[in-house]
Formats: structure tokens, sequence, C-alpha cells
């Protein structure tokens, strides 16, 4: 996604949360060897579709998985922490 390609991937694990199906890459049935052929023909056979795709793919990496927007999730999470241990109580154990 990040090289500015159309991928195709299995509906498991990671990759099915960041693909959008057909927007920013195409999502396929876990061992199903003709269904990633099909869309592999699909993609290869349409240059608009599959330009579309790969654009997205692109933006989508660039929008959520920048070292900006790393760092923004990063801060936000030690805030929420920071938040949390401050409304909660602690009581000493000594």
């Amino acid at each position: 996604m990040a090289a500015g390609l159309a991928v195709i991937t299995t509906r498991v694990g990671g990759p099915d949360e960041i693909v959008r199906d057909w927007y920013n890459g195409v999502k396929v049935a876990p061992n199903n060897v003709d269904e990633i052929i099909n869309v592999a023909k699909i993609l290869l056979s349409n240059d608009e579709l599959r330009r579309n795709i790969a654009r997205n793919a692109r933006d989508s990496v660039n929008r959520w998985y920048s070292w900006q927007s790393i760092a923004r999730w990063t801060k936000k999470v030690y805030q929420d922490v920071l938040r949390e241990s401050e409304s909660t109580k602690w009581v000493s154990l000594w």
C-alpha cells in the first residue's frame, strides 16, 4: 500500500482491519486461489480501477500511518493514561 500499488489481501488478521474492500485494496477469502486469480485479472484488465485503488492505498497509508499520525496517537495514549491516573486514588500498600 505504501508503494502506491493495488493490494490483494485475505479477510483475516491485520490487513483485514486496514483494507477497505475495493477502495484501498481488495479482500479475498483465505486459501481461495480462484478468487485471487479472478481479482488479479480484474485489476490487470481495468487500469482506472487499479490506479484508483492504488492511489487510495497510498493516501490511506500517508494519512493513518505517517510518523505525524503515529506521534499524535502515541501522545493521546499517554495523555489518556495520565488523565486516568490523576483521577484514580492510589492506595499505598506499605
